[in-house]
């Protein structure tokens, strides 16, 4: 399943945005379900959209790591 959610961090906040970029690209290694990363790129209001590739069976145990990893869907 292609899903592109734009993620922000809930807590932190980054020094300058390669370093949000490297922060969220090392929480998505390892992700369960995580099949593809397909594109990341900078989002207008702030974050990264990702365009990802996840197992559909695994989708609620990926969105569970991402929230435990500090991360939220800035939709």
């Amino acid at each position: 399943m292609k899903i592109a959610p734009r993620y922000l961090h809930k807590s932190l906040s980054f020094p300058e945005p390669s370093a949000e970029k490297a922060a969220l690209l090392s929480s998505l290694e390892g992700a369960p379900g995580l099949v593809l990363v397909d594109h990341v790129e900078p989002h207008h209001k702030g974050g990264y959209r990702v365009l990802l590739e996840v197992d559909q069976v695994l989708l609620d145990d990926f969105i569970t790591h991402m929230d435990a990893q500090g991360w939220m869907d800035g939709l």
